[in-house]
């Protein structure tokens, strides 16, 4: 179901491993590097066309999430290291526009004040990557972000949860509570009460 990545994900990483430590070598790795994202990207070809044309018999399957979505792993195994060369040095100030363009470019889309393309996706994609790159290397030796990134997966899994029992409330008391209250406490209780239950399990 929607957890199909952590599968596919899985197999990514055990791929990439076996390649990198077999070419140790660094102009072999890079002559890799490129085979393999050509070798991806015609699978993601394939699976586009056995999925048009064979259906949900074939989607359904994980190796056809893996088809789908190795060709952007590779891209952010070999590109991401260009990134992060780019954005390391990068100030709280330019961060921040980063952030911001980000979030407008969401929103006018979200509104349709222009269509989704290609582009925009691919827009969407790089300006939000590179700030949360960007934040991640600033804030790299902060212990509250470490614990919290190790508490991702039981977040992920349970916020959801959360966030239901939060609308109902919600919605038992419409109108009496302003809507960014809403949305600070049910951000706080989505990261908290997951944490909490993942400790007690």
């Amino acid at each position: 179901g929607y957890l199909w990545f952590v599968y596919a994900l899985m197999f990514m990483e055990i791929l990439q491993d076996i390649v990198e430590h077999v070419f140790t070598n660094k102009k072999k790795s890079v002559y890799v590097g490129k085979c393999l994202f050509l070798f991806a990207a015609a699978l993601c070809i394939v699976q586009y066309y056995l999925s048009t044309n064979v259906g949900t018999a074939f989607t359904d399957y994980i190796f056809s999430d893996f088809m789908r979505m190795w060709v952007y792993f590779i891209i952010g195994v070999y590109g991401g290291k260009i990134v992060v060369s780019k954005v390391k040095n990068l100030s709280w100030i330019a961060i921040s526009l980063l952030l911001a363009v980000s979030i407008l470019i969401n929103i006018l889309v979200m509104y349709k004040a222009f269509s989704k393309n290609i582009l925009v996706i691919v827009c969407m994609a790089l300006i939000g990557g590179m700030a949360v790159i960007a934040v991640s290397l600033k804030t790299k030796n902060n212990s509250w972000l470490e614990y919290l990134g190790k508490g991702c997966f039981p977040i992920y899994l349970l916020h959801d949860y959360v966030l239901v029992f939060c609308r109902i409330i919600v919605a038992k008391m419409t109108g009496e509570i302003s809507w960014w209250l809403i949305l600070i406490v049910s951000t706080i209780l989505a990261i908290v009460l997951p944490i909490i239950i993942y400790q007690i399990s």
